[in-house]
This record gives C-alpha cells, sequence and structure tokens, in this order.
C-alpha cells in the first residue's frame, strides 16, 4: 500500500489516526448501516474495510489482531 494512506491525518488525545484507519472506520459504519436497512452492499464493504484493518495492524506490528481480520 502506498505510505500516504499511512500518514498522520490527525491527532486524537494524543494517538495518530492515519487516512487509512478513517477511510476503513467510515466504510465500516456505511457498512453496519447497509446491514441494518438490509443491503447487499455490506458483504462487499465489510470485506474492503477487514482487509484495511489487516493492513493497519500488520504495518503496527499487531499480527494477532491483524490475523482476527481474517475470519471478520
Amino acid at each position: 500500500m502506498p505510505d500516504y494512506l499511512f500518514a498522520e491525518a490527525f491527532t486524537l488525545w494524543g494517538s495518530p489516526a492515519t487516512w487509512l484507519e478513517i477511510a476503513a472506520v467510515v466504510i465500516a459504519l456505511i457498512m453496519v448501516w447497509c446491514n441494518i436497512r438490509e443491503i447487499h452492499w455490506a458483504w462487499p464493504l465489510a470485506i474492503v474495510s477487514s482487509l484495511m484493518y489487516f493492513a493497519i495492524f500488520w504495518r503496527s506490528k499487531l499480527y494477532g489482531d491483524a490475523s482476527l481480520q481474517i475470519f471478520f
């Protein structure tokens, strides 16, 4: 993945948030909204969000959390 996706977007309570992290959160929230409304787009959004979180956790060397994303 390009390095600019892992660039710091802002800091919240002393913890930096990356652009990829923000995109993953937004996609996950849209996925939940689609699930509530029973819209079929929830499944592809869940896959994309999980892959994004996998990349975030892997890059942060949180290999256990990254491997959990495979099951999600």
